[in-house]
């Protein structure tokens, strides 16, 4: 075979691979962002303590977490925001208080975040994954667009030393053990669920000094959380 038909072989094999290649690309960008409305009109957070804004022990308003600066930034837009998130709970909560959310308004979009209270209680992780596959299923079912946070990069922020611990978990070594079940779940949630919601938000780093606890974010750093979460939207 001649040098020119082997370098003409070798431009037609190059350029297949890059069609290839830009196929796959394509295909794995639609996969992992399927949002169908582009433009939500209604939203609804779904989450823990580090997305309600309400204390229910005394049920007073929680006015720093991220859905507070979210519903200010879009009021101007005519963008509902709804919140159905409660300190302390695992997703099992949230799968169990989503129906009746759902039946209450029709929402374009939902946010998922959670997973925290899920590990510090031992709930092993094919639950955890069942519950948001479930919420994500009934989010979808209601004709809404499912996203779920990845959340912040908890590893990064929490000190060992200064781990919160409960009545339950008095024990900041064990607490902490139980914390790095979490860390080890955001690294691979979102690839489990891929499949599954309209839109995962990969991991993002906060300033530590942004998360006092290492695990809820002060004022600011939910101002840095609301930020990112509205260049979804």
């Amino acid at each position: 075979m001649s040098f020119a038909k082997k370098y003409k072989y070798w431009i037609i094999g190059g350029v297949s691979l890059i069609v290839v290649g830009t196929i796959i690309f394509l295909a794995t960008r639609k996969k992992r962002n399927r949002l169908k409305n582009k433009n939500p009109k209604s939203i609804l957070f779904v989450g823990d303590s580090q997305t309600a804004i309400k204390n229910y022990a005394n049920n007073s308003a929680i006015t720093y977490t991220f859905p507070n600066y979210i519903t200010e930034s879009l009021k101007q837009k005519g963008i509902s925001v709804d919140v159905l998130a409660k300190g302390g709970e695992t997703t099992s909560w949230m799968l169990k208080n989503l129906p009746d959310k759902l039946k209450e308004k029709k929402f374009d979009r939902i946010y998922i975040q959670g997973g925290g209270n899920d590990a510090v209680n031992l709930v092993p992780y094919e639950k955890y994954k069942s519950n948001l596959e479930k919420m994500i299923e009934l989010g979808q079912k209601a004709g809404s667009d499912v996203v779920f946070m990845t959340w912040f990069d908890r590893e990064k922020v929490m000190d060992p030393n200064k781990v919160p611990t409960t009545i339950y978990v008095p024990s900041k070594e064990e607490m902490y053990k139980r914390e790095q079940i979490y860390f080890n779940w955001q690294r691979k949630i979102g690839n489990d669920l891929k499949d599954k919601a309209n839109l995962i938000m990969p991991m993002f780093d906060l300033p530590k000094e942004y998360v006092p606890d290492g695990i809820h974010p002060n004022a600011k750093g939910a101002k840095i959380v609301a930020d990112i979460i509205l260049k979804t939207i």
